[in-house]
């Protein structure tokens, strides 16, 4: 055969070749097909999970989110459904309640009165409370409290949050809810410790908040916060109140626990703790907040605060807690996000920016179940868009979640317990052991495998006897099951290492009233 004929038959080959094998097609990256885990065995080899597969898995029936680049929102999105039992789908509009994520909106308030001049963050509040005082005990005697401890949560205040109330509940007032007296379901506010003493996280001290507001205005402190806040801010979509009407009924997402078991009558009111976590809000209005608030540190806007007022918003104020004044700090050599979490039963709220890069992400969802979706959607974010912040960490899978993955697939505790035993003896791999089983657990807690976390805090706790964390999430376990005799009995072991721990007082009295019940 000739060279040229030879020539051609193998271009004919080539052509025929390439007109049969399609070019593999790049998949369009999103922040609904990216969602990541924590870790990754290498960059190249990523595991990218789609919103409604990681939805269903977690059994969350709504999301709704916003995306802000470049100080713009150029997403907004509702995924799945406002009502699961009608099927009803809801929309950017459709409102959640933020829960703590409030806190930052109450903060602002504050710092808007003391630009007034009403309020002073360094002077102690009871020059401020006319109505009701502080008990006063061991911890607080002779000392002040002032409202930038208040806003940092290092007033040495009890109570962490509030559970809500049933709409058949009779609702307390505020000074109820302050002495914990009844109807209210939560403790009294007291000194716990003295003041600057511990970064702990206080709702009680945001109620605190409310009443100087109220009584240093003369007005309630929905009218002053829609005054000053929602309506400047033009929040279309934002009201606070502890009971809403209902003209916005149709205009929430139910809530829904313990997977997709819709909450008696929808959803639970708040009382008068509504500076705490009585926001009925979209990711879009609370986007809008975030962005004012970051611009307020270099020009006038309409949140009315000094760039002084809005650049110490954003400073760490404790030395044990990245934190400011109502919002959390995630700090890196580079740059450091603001932001903070809500969670009310059956709402999970995330309002999270960057302000060096002008980045940021509001996500709010209709489940408990949330809490572990939250940050695989965070990731797919960081992924697309290129955050410096909240990427997914790259590292070899390690022995204890190789196991514990197994072990969740059939559920043999006692071949994953005879695996971790001789790990546990070794320096190297024991901190990762009780780290991953402790992850591991409250990943299962939260949504609602209760017989895998109890099996994994079982295990972490007879692994580390030592540990006083171990004893207080198979407890809390315990607790979420119904096992209230055996919760007690784990509760009372961990107070032989701590007989002072609060939390641990307070839990064995609360399954004392369980048991007697």
């Amino acid at each position: 055969m000739n060279k040229k004929i030879v020539c051609i038959i193998s271009l004919l080959i080539v052509i025929l070749s390439c007109k049969n094998s399609e070019p593999e097609k790049l998949v369009e990256r999103t922040i609904e097909n990216s969602l990541l885990s924590k870790y990754s065995n290498s960059f190249d080899s990523l595991s990218f999970m789609s919103l409604e597969a990681r939805m269903n898995y977690y059994k969350v029936p709504g999301l709704s989110l916003s995306i802000i680049e470049n100080d713009d929102i150029i997403q907004s999105n509702f995924y799945g459904y406002r009502d699961l039992n009608l099927k009803f789908r809801g929309n950017v509009n459709t409102m959640f309640q933020s829960a703590s994520t409030g806190k930052s909106l109450t903060a602002t308030l504050v710092m808007q009165l003391v630009n007034e001049g009403l309020l002073d963050l360094d002077t102690d509040i009871n020059q401020y409370l006319k109505t009701w005082r502080i008990p006063e005990n061991e911890y607080n005697k002779n000392e002040i409290i002032t409202l930038r401890m208040l806003l940092s949560h290092t007033s040495g205040l009890s109570t962490h949050g509030f559970d809500g109330y049933k709409k058949t509940d009779s609702l307390p007032n505020i000074y109820q809810i302050l002495n914990g007296k009844p109807p209210a379901n939560s403790s009294k506010v007291v000194s716990k410790r003295k003041p600057q003493t511990k970064w702990e996280y206080s709702g009680g001290g945001y109620q605190v908040i409310q009443l100087i507001i109220e009584d240093i205005t003369g007005k309630p402190f929905v009218d002053v916060v829609t005054e000053k806040l929602i309506k400047p801010l033009k929040l279309t979509n934002t009201v606070w109140q502890t009971q809403l009407e209902s003209k916005y009924h149709l205009k929430v997402s139910k809530e829904y626990h313990k997977g997709n078991e819709m909450l008696e009558g929808g959803w639970f009111n708040l009382a008068s703790n509504g500076a705490g976590g009585g926001l009925w809000t979209t990711p879009k209005d609370l986007a809008k907040f975030i962005i004012t608030l970051n611009k307020s540190r270099f020009k006038p806007t309409a949140i009315s605060l000094s760039q002084e007022q809005a650049k110490e918003m954003q400073t760490k104020q404790t030395t044990n807690k990245a934190f400011g004044l109502g919002l959390f700090l995630d700090i890196n050599d580079e740059y450091t996000a603001i932001y903070h979490p809500g969670g009310n039963m059956g709402y999970r709220t995330m309002m999270y920016y960057i302000p060096q890069t002008k980045q940021g992400i509001v996500i709010m969802a209709n489940s408990d179940n949330a809490w572990y979706l939250i940050p695989e959607i965070m990731r797919a974010a960081s992924y697309v868009y290129n955050w410096p912040l909240y990427k997914t960490e790259i590292k070899e899978e390690t022995i204890t979640s190789k196991h514990i993955n197994e072990f969740l697939k059939d559920n043999n505790l006692k071949n994953l317990k005879s695996k971790l035993s001789a790990y546990s003896k070794n320096k190297t791999y024991k901190e990762v052991i009780y780290n991953e089983l402790s992850d591991f657990g409250a990943s299962q807690y939260q949504i609602w495998r209760m017989k895998e976390a109890i099996s994994l805090f079982k295990m972490n706790n007879e692994l580390f006897q030592d540990s006083l964390d171990t004893y207080i999430n198979l407890g809390m376990a315990y607790r979420r099951n119904e096992n209230y005799e055996l919760a007690k009995e784990v509760f009372e072991r961990g107070m032989e290492i701590d007989s002072t721990d609060e939390f641990l007082i307070e839990k064995i009295n609360e399954m004392d009233k369980k048991i007697i019940r």
